[in-house]
């Protein structure tokens, strides 16, 4: 639905009366997870809603050429990739469309966080991160210019600790807000309020899991990801890239030869690098994430 526009934060952006098609920067809602197998994707400018799985990947690509790659509109505006499950804040509108359609949403209420896999993509995943709308060409909503930059955001919710959250929400009777700060974790941890029983309802609200709170695996044979921007997971999280040429290499899509430093920002949790060529080179962003804070330096 292009009315619905959910990022970090549930910010809402609508387009009354345009279909995904008319929209210059729509809302694309996968429930149950993408598997892209061998095959070609073609990203164009929007936001892709990975909005939980009943399996261990939330998208999984295998054995592709080149899985995903942007159009010009996606160069131009950028494209950003939300992996979530399917109580993702700001997803009540799309809900109520599909119950007034006469979907059993049922089968998809309960949807767990997944991971992102890829094996033998070449690369697996070229993205371009939101570009702000002051920039010349691009056509982002202004409500999204806060997360410019961005390109993949793992939902923060889906990791071993539980962050803060809205009050009212499911199994949080101490949330006060959505501000980024750990609220419950294990018993013994460095966190507000240390309790394993608080985390682990809170989580099970959160639809983690065992096998849920990681982030992406990378495998064997040229599983490159070629992003351009941010690409931020929550605390817990992992990056987990083996054997085989696997790593971050930005191709002539971003300038220069296929073995470009990407120009990234990356935000994780742990990084697993196995053998072979496995490697991670970055160069810097021109839109990182920077957080201002207001200190005395004695």
């Amino acid at each position: 639905d292009s009315s619905i526009a959910g990022c970090p934060g549930a910010t809402k952006v609508y387009t009354s009366g345009a279909s995904q098609s008319a929209s210059s920067f729509p809302t694309y809602i996968f429930y149950g997870g993408v598997d892209a197998g061998s095959n070609s994707i073609t990203m164009r400018a929007g936001q892709y809603v990975m909005a939980g799985t009943s399996g261990t990947s939330v998208f999984n690509e295998k054995d592709g050429s080149n899985s995903i790659q942007p159009d010009s509109s996606a160069i131009a505006t950028g494209a950003m990739m939300i992996t979530t499950d399917s109580n993702y804040p700001g997803l009540a509108d799309q809900w109520a469309l599909l119950t007034s359609a006469g979907v059993n949403t049922t089968a998809i209420a309960g949807l767990m966080q997944g991971q992102i896999t890829m094996k033998n993509g070449q690369p697996g995943i070229e993205m371009q991160g939101l570009i702000n709308s002051n920039v010349a060409g691009s056509n982002l909503p202004p409500a999204l210019n806060a997360y410019s930059g961005i390109a993949i955001w793992q939902d923060r919710r889906n990791s071993a600790v539980a962050y803060n959250a809205a009050p009212g929400s499911p199994n949080c009777p101490d949330c006060t807000g959505d501000d980024g700060t750990v609220l419950y974790c294990a018993t013994g941890g460095d966190c507000a309020i240390p309790d394993s029983a608080r985390l682990a309802a809170r989580l099970a609200a959160n639809h983690v899991t065992a096998t849920s709170p990681g982030g992406i695996s990378a495998s064997s044979g040229n599983a490159n990801v070629a992003l351009q921007g941010v690409f931020y997971q929550p605390r817990g999280a992992w990056m987990d890239l083996t054997n085989g040429n696997v790593g971050f290499t930005c191709p002539t899509t971003f300038g220069g030869n296929p073995n470009n430093q990407c120009p990234l920002q990356l935000v994780t949790g742990a990084l697993l690098l196995g053998n072979g060529t496995t490697s991670v080179e970055l160069a810097g962003p021109t839109d990182p994430i920077i957080t201002y804070k207001p200190v005395l330096i004695h």
